[in-house]
């Protein structure tokens, strides 16, 4: 009886072990991108946008839909950027402060947003913070909590990085359409709102 007990001891460590790195696993394996929607590259290419790139599969948290903290974080450890914007990320001005990059993002509607993408260090790591008009975004769109966004950068012709929120998509991050009128915007709007030189 005692030896079968200790062989169970031995055992039950090793399998809540392997359960565990099964889990980490998961958090380390990304899953490959999604198509590009038709209707996302239409669009970058008729605003003669170029160089379309996946950024992330984003869910959105509470804390990115709080208009009092303003701001949407993207991790530090996707690289979109050309050396000239990481060098301009790390700038700081005399408060010591870091500036951060000046960015346009569109939103699912095509809303042209002007931001500034700044990166923040906190205790045990940093975050990018996408801050100044995504309070504005906030009020044009009905984000919710767990929301599911896909987002894309590209570049317009003077290489200025520009990123596209896509809202039709699944938990999986598959592209999926909505015929809610609440994403309609009319050509005149569009027009009006978005213009990549």
């Amino acid at each position: 009886m005692n030896g079968t007990s200790h062989e169970e001891r031995r055992v039950k460590p090793k399998r809540t072990k392997k359960r565990e790195l099964k889990k980490k696993d998961k958090k380390i394996v990304s899953s490959p991108p999604p198509k590009l929607p038709i209707l996302v590259e239409n669009k970058i290419k008729e605003l003669n946008g170029r160089d379309i790139k996946y950024v992330m599969h984003k869910e959105l948290f509470l804390s990115d839909l709080d208009k009092y903290k303003g701001r949407l974080s993207l991790p530090v450890e996707l690289n979109y950027f050309n050396e000239i914007e990481k060098a301009a990320l790390e700038k700081i001005n005399e408060k010591g402060k870091l500036l951060g990059l000046e960015v346009v993002v569109l939103d699912p509607c095509f809303r042209k947003f002007s931001m500034s993408l700044r990166k923040w260090d906190m205790r045990k790591d940093s975050v990018y913070n996408l801050v100044q008009d995504w309070k504005l975004v906030l009020s044009k769109n009905k984000f919710k909590k767990d929301q599911k966004l896909n987002i894309w950068s590209c570049r317009d012709i003077n290489d200025k990085l520009h990123f596209v929120l896509d809202d039709k998509v699944n938990s999986e991050g598959s592209e999926e359409f909505n015929n809610s009128d609440d994403k309609k915007v009319n050509s005149e709007e569009l027009n009006n709102s978005i213009n990549i030189p």
